[in-house]
């Protein structure tokens, strides 16, 4: 085994990837709309509030879904969904180190 996929494989893949892209970004928008408490709270990292933050990313996260169904190089469209979640661990791993989560900062 060369560590290939097969054709069918990379089809399913993407499309799976860029379906869920589309999901998590109707989701965001959707829970952007409401009126949690949360959304009023500032990112301690990037220095933004999070209705605005979570916008933001759904526009991303549709933007490389597009990208991923619309890109007929695998490369480019495994380079796109690497960077995208590349900077989510990133995002989420630096949050952690200095404690910003969005549950800590609304619970005082």
């Amino acid at each position: 085994m060369d560590g290939a996929m097969n054709p069918k494989s990379d089809k399913w893949f993407f499309n799976f990837s860029g379906a869920m892209l589309l999901l998590t970004s109707l989701a965001k928008l959707y829970s952007s709309a409401g009126h949690a408490k949360v959304l009023a709270v500032q990112d301690q990292l990037l220095h933004l509030g999070y209705r605005p933050l979570m916008v933001l990313t759904a526009g991303l996260e549709v933007a490389v879904a597009v990208f991923v169904f619309k890109s007929r190089s695998d490369v480019r469209r495994c380079l796109v969904l690497l960077w995208l979640s590349g900077n989510f661990m990133f995002y989420h791993g630096a949050g952690n180190c200095w404690d910003s989560t969005p549950a800590r900062a609304w619970a005082t």
